[in-house]
């Protein structure tokens, strides 16, 4: 499925880790038998009296069997059919923490529905996802990629990287294979970037994989802490990289060529 399948729109919100706090409706947890509030009141007029005759004609409410049946009829009716009759149901498998991960996956289960894929989500721990990703165990696969300091794309997407190394898509192009290649052999800034752009090209147009999005990451410091140049940052720990040159306290002191009689001529304009 191509990126036109789903809108990167709808999962900002999840991104940006917005919480909407419900307001919690008032109940009445009186136990007092002589409230005149209390909504169970049996004594109650205008309350129904369980010992009165039924009605001839009672509708019978749907149980919540009734309505999941319901609901799952209309979304497998959503779902499309090849001509051997089976449905396209796709595995979405991703780590449980952080729960961004399955929000996102939630958006996407939700979107594809309407294009016509039935997404069932699966969540695991990272080491047994790990597990699951080695044994290549997924139809569809949400996770994150950290291409490092020198964006090296060769690991993701060389063939010779498919199932048993880090191409979880299985992804296969010659295309692709000989500009991975010619990246690495070029130091030229300029020619490598004309090599990533063919790249970038050549996998938008075949689409082993959806781009979700970047991450941004906020980190608080005191305005006493001075001196703090965070640079490029790879990993979360390359925030501490220049910490020998952070400061708190601050010291003046007089510059080696000071001199008294320099400092009264400052003075006095002379």
């Amino acid at each position: 499925m191509r990126n036109l399948t789903f809108d990167r729109r709808s999962i900002v919100p999840y991104i940006l880790e917005q919480v909407i706090v419900e307001e919690p409706e008032e109940t009445n947890d009186s136990n007092d038998p002589n409230d005149p509030n209390d909504p169970n009141d049996p004594n109650d007029p205008n309350e129904p009296n369980d010992l009165e005759e039924p009605k001839e004609e009672m509708e019978i409410p749907e149980t919540e069997e009734t309505i999941v049946s319901k609901e799952a009829k209309e979304e497998l009716d959503k779902v499309r059919i090849n001509d051997k009759g089976e449905r396209l149901i796709l595995r979405l498998v991703t780590v449980q923490e952080p729960e961004v991960f399955l929000k996102v996956a939630e958006a996407v289960r939700n979107q594809w529905l309407e294009a016509g894929a039935k997404v069932v989500i699966e969540t695991y721990s990272l080491a047994d996802l790990q597990e699951k990703i080695k044994k290549r165990d997924y139809d569809v696969l949400l996770f994150g990629q950290n291409l490092g300091y020198n964006l090296d794309a060769f690991p993701f997407w060389h063939s010779s990287q498919a199932r048993n190394g880090l191409n979880l898509s299985d992804y296969r192009s010659l295309e692709a294979d000989n500009l991975l290649v010619e990246i690495r052999k070029t130091f030229d800034e300029r020619t490598k970037q004309e090599y990533l752009d063919k790249l970038k090209k050549a996998i938008a147009e075949d689409t082993p994989a959806i781009f979700l999005y970047n991450p941004s990451h906020y980190y608080a410091v005191s305005k006493a802490v001075k001196n703090i140049q965070l640079g490029s940052l790879s990993n979360h720990s390359d925030r501490f990289n220049d910490l020998s040159n952070w400061y708190i306290k601050e010291d003046y002191k007089l510059k080696e060529d000071f001199s008294f009689s320099g400092l009264m001529r400052w003075i006095m304009g002379y």
